[in-house]
C-alpha cells in the first residue's frame, strides 16, 4: 500500500489511492468473511480455488442488488421500466 501511496502520480492522486486502498481492503476482508461463512478451507490450493468461486458468486449476486438496495433507500423502484 506504501508503494501505491508514493507511486500514484495523476491529479487527485490521494483520492485515487485511497479509493484503490479502500477496494483492496473491501476485497480482502469479505473474500476472508465469505470464505469462513462457507465453512472453505483457503489453506489448500483447491480450497482457495472454491473459495474464489464462490466469492465472485457472492460479488456478482451483491452487485446486481446495490441498485434495489439504493432504490429502497430512495423510496424508487428502479426495475420498473420509464414509459413515454
Amino acid at each position: 500500500m506504501v508503494v501505491l501511496y508514493k507511486t500514484t502520480g495523476v491529479r487527485f492522486g490521494n483520492l485515487w489511492t485511497y479509493g484503490i486502498a479502500f477496494m483492496l481492503i473491501f476485497s480482502i476482508f469479505t473474500f476472508v468473511a465469505v470464505s469462513k461463512e462457507n465453512e472453505l478451507n483457503i489453506n489448500s490450493y483447491d480450497g482457495f480455488l472454491s473459495a474464489t468461486k464462490v466469492y465472485l458468486s457472492w460479488f456478482t449476486k451483491f452487485i446486481k442488488e446495490v441498485p434495489e438496495i439504493t432504490g429502497d433507500l430512495f423510496n424508487i423502484d428502479s426495475t420498473e421500466e420509464i414509459e413515454e
